[in-house]
């Protein structure tokens, strides 16, 4: 994307003393009556202070986008680049048939889709919650993966145990809904 910018808004004791100081600029019996601020001193007094500027001007680069321009005032930001990596699952959970204890199951694959148009750099493929070692989890996955393309997570269910087992399948990655996790049910026999 092309030219966009952020507005920084005022605390509410700036833009109270913002309005007062107008308030004086047209009272022609105030010392302020007529006095005009230059950009920078507008900034420097009614703006966002240099160090919230940096920071949010850090984390805008740090998402892969490009500072252009921070205003005189400090008001505006304008940046240009691409949004962050937007990940795509082929499920939301799976579930698997019942299964005898120290069984495989049927393995069952979850696509796992960059749709955004940055890389997307994985950090993690993990099985959690309390029955998590009666899931297997193996996948395709490098740790980037290029816009539009796609790698595949396989998860088979073997039960350490009888009855209902429950686990997520989390996916940590640099994209804007990290993690993604996917439901994981089963019953041991």
């Amino acid at each position: 994307m092309q030219r966009m910018v952020l507005l920084l808004k005022r605390s509410p004791e700036q833009e109270a003393a913002l309005e007062e100081f107008m308030a004086r600029q047209l009272d022609p019996k105030s010392p302020d009556f007529h006095h005009w601020l230059e950009p920078a001193d507008f900034g420097r007094i009614y703006g966002p202070s240099e160090a919230d500027v940096a920071a949010v001007t850090n984390w805008l680069q740090n998402q892969d986008f490009t500072v252009d321009k921070v205003s005189n005032g400090r008001v505006f930001i304008e940046f240009s680049g691409t949004a962050a990596p937007s990940v795509t699952l082929s499920a939301k959970s799976l579930t698997f048939a019942s299964t005898a204890k120290g069984t495989l199951s049927a393995v069952q694959t979850v696509t796992l889709t960059n749709a955004g148009t940055s890389t997307l750099y994985l950090t993690g493929i993990t099985l959690t919650g309390t029955g998590a070692s009666s899931f297997i989890e193996l996948n395709t996955c490098a740790p980037t993966l290029a816009p539009a393309t796609s790698c595949a997570i396989y998860v088979g269910f073997d039960p350490t145990t009888t009855g209902a087992l429950t686990a997520s399948l989390n996916i940590t990655d640099n994209g804007s809904a990290s993690p993604q996790m996917v439901a994981l049910t089963g019953t041991g026999h």
